[in-house]
């Protein structure tokens, strides 16, 4: 069984780096766009 204590980090301790950045990016409410999923077509240019 996991001890966790409050104030405890667990995601900055389990996750690279790049992945920290991801999820405070997510966290910031930055708007990333639509993606169109309809076609393929579409999602690629949507990606884009």
């Amino acid at each position: 069984m996991l001890n966790v204590e409050e104030g405890d980090d667990l995601l900055s301790t389990e996750l690279n780096e790049e992945t920290m950045e991801a999820i405070e990016e997510a966290r910031s409410g930055k708007y990333a766009g639509i993606i169109d999923t309809s076609n393929m077509e579409n999602f690629i240019k949507s990606c884009e």
